[in-house]
C-alpha cells in the first residue's frame, strides 16, 4: 500500500472516525483501518457500539489495506504541519511507513495479534433517503430532550419510527418530551423499526454529518440490532437500545383549555430574566395567560421577586402552570418559527409547546405544582 494525502484532509477524517477506535468512552486503545483503492482512502473505526468509515482523497500509487494504533497515528498527523505526507507499508501485519517534509521516515508498527472488532449488518434494506441537512435538523429537535439517566436505559436514548411516508423522532428525560417528524414522500422505501438509538451514537451521527451536504440512506437492521447512514463517502453503523419505548402518544392532549399565541423571541428574554429569581431547588417559574398577555413570574425567599409580561393572542379562559425555567428555555431554543404558540389544558396538565403557524415539531413541558402570578 502507498498513497499520498495532505495533512488537513487526513486529519479531519482521522478526527470523526476516533471515537469508533476506542472500546472505551474515555479509552486510548484501538485500532484504525487503512485502505487504500482507485483515489481514495478509506479510514475505518469500529468497535461493539459504532463503525465509521470516512473516505480521505488521495494519490494512491498502489493499493492495499493495514490496521495502525489508532491514538498515535492520529496525535502525530495533529503535529505535523499542513502539508503532504507519504504513507506506505511494505507488509500489512509489519505497519506503516510515514514520510513527509518535517519527518523522513517515521515508523508504526501494526500491533501484533489484533483485528479490527466485527460490526455485522446488512446494508442492503434502506428505509429511507433524506437531504443531509433535513435528517441533521430533525436530530437537533428532539436531542436535548434525551434522558441521561442510565437508570432508565430506554430514555437515554431517541425513538425512531419511519412509517406513513414520514420519519418520526421522540425523545424525553421525564420533563420535557420532544417530537419531530420529517415528510419523506416518495423517498421512503421500506416500512422498518420503531428502534431505539443512544444518545452517545445520536452525538456521533451528528458530529460525522455536520457540515456535509447531499443525501443520507438511512438502513435499519432488526436482526442486527444496529441502524445504518451511508452517504457519499461516509458509511456510519451504531448499535441500538433493547426495550420498548413508553407510549408518549397518550401524554399528547387531543384539546386544550386555553392557547397564547406570542413572539418567540420575547416571550425567551422574559423567560430568561425572570428565572434568575427561581429557587434553586425547584427553578419554577408561573405563567399566566389572559386577558392579551403572557405573565411570566419567580419568586423567591432571601432572593426577592421577579415578573415581566409579553403581548400575546389569546384563546379561551385565563389560566394558569408552573414550569421548571430550565426545561422551557430549552423548548423555545428549539422554536424554529418567530411565533410561538403554548396550549394549557390545566395546572396538572403538559404544555403543549408550537412554532406558531405549527412546525414539524411539537414539545410536551411537564408542570410542576402551580400558582397564580
Amino acid at each position: 500500500m502507498r498513497f499520498t494525502a495532505l495533512t488537513p484532509q487526513l486529519r479531519e477524517v482521522l478526527n470523526l472516525v476516533a471515537s469508533a477506535t476506542k472500546a472505551r468512552p474515555a479509552s486510548a486503545d484501538g485500532l484504525l483501518g487503512l485502505a487504500a483503492t482507485a483515489e481514495t482512502v478509506t479510514v475505518r473505526g469500529s468497535n461493539l457500539e459504532l463503525e465509521v468509515a470516512v473516505e480521505c482523497p488521495a494519490k494512491v500509487d498502489q493499493s492495499g489495506s493495514c490496521l495502525v494504533p489508532a491514538e498515535l497515528v492520529r496525535n502525530f498527523i495533529e503535529r505535523v504541519l499542513d502539508m503532504e505526507v507519504e504513507v506506505r507499508a511494505d507488509a500489512p501485519e509489519r505497519g506503516i511507513w510515514i514520510s513527509c517534509a518535517s519527518f523522513p521516515d517515521v515508523r508504526i508498527d501494526a500491533p501484533a495479534d489484533r483485528q479490527l472488532a466485527a460490526f455485522p449488518f446488512e446494508k442492503d434494506r434502506v428505509v429511507a433517503k433524506m437531504h443531509i441537512p433535513a435528517w441533521l435538523s430533525l436530530l437537533e429537535s428532539v436531542m436535548f430532550a434525551v434522558g441521561r439517566d442510565d437508570t432508565a436505559s430506554v430514555l437515554s436514548g431517541a425513538l425512531i419510527v419511519p412509517a406513513d411516508g414520514r420519519l418520526t423522532m421522540v425523545a424525553t428525560d421525564r420533563y420535557v418530551l420532544a417530537r419531530a417528524i420529517l415528510d419523506l414522500g416518495p423517498e421512503v422505501q421500506e416500512e422498518g423499526g420503531p428502534v431505539l438509538v443512544p444518545v452517545r451514537v445520536l452525538e456521533e451521527v451528528r458530529r460525522v454529518f455536520r457540515g456535509r451536504s447531499g443525501t443520507v440512506s438511512l438502513s435499519i437492521g432488526n436482526e442486527d440490532r444496529a441502524i445504518g447512514l451511508f452517504s457519499e463517502g461516509v458509511a456510519f453503523t451504531g448499535r441500538l437500545l433493547e426495550g420498548n419505548y413508553p407510549p408518549y402518544d397518550r401524554l399528547i392532549p387531543e384539546a386544550h383549555q386555553t392557547t397564547a399565541a406570542t413572539s418567540t423571541t420575547a416571550l425567551r428574554n422574559r423567560v430568561d430574566g425572570v428565572a434568575l429569581f427561581a429557587a434553586k431547588e425547584t427553578d419554577a417559574v408561573t405563567l399566566g395567560v389572559g386577558e392579551g398577555l403572557i405573565k411570566v413570574v419567580a419568586e423567591t425567599s432571601g432572593l426577592g421577586e421577579n415578573h415581566a409580561s409579553v403581548a400575546a393572542v389569546v384563546e379561551g379562559p385565563s389560566a394558569s402552570v408552573t414550569l421548571k425555567a430550565h426545561d422551557l428555555l430549552a423548548v423555545l431554543e428549539h422554536i424554529d418559527s418567530d411565533r410561538v404558540m403554548l396550549a394549557i389544558g390545566g395546572r396538572d396538565r403538559p404544555v403543549a409547546i408550537t412554532g406558531a403557524p405549527q412546525g414539524n415539531a411539537l414539545y410536551l413541558a411537564m408542570p410542576l405544582i402551580s400558582r397564580e402570578p
